[in-house]
């Protein structure tokens, strides 16, 4: 990657910390996007699917219950 920003390379306890729903990091494990899940089912699944169709990894970040 050239000249990657400090947080792409962050921990997935630091965006669940910000309040990511979920996060998708690429093929070397840096962070691309992040996505909330506030009510809008549509959006985050279409938001899954470009991370799909990119490739990415999607990592669940909401908290265990």
């Amino acid at each position: 990657m050239k000249d990657p920003q400090p947080i792409n390379l962050k921990p997935d306890d630091y965006f669940r910390e910000q309040g990511w729903a979920a996060l998708a990091r690429d093929a070397d494990g840096h962070a691309i996007t992040t996505c909330r899940r506030d009510g809008h089912e549509g959006d985050f699944k279409d938001w899954l699917a470009e991370c799909f169709d990119n490739g990415l990894t999607v990592v669940n970040l909401s908290p265990q219950t």
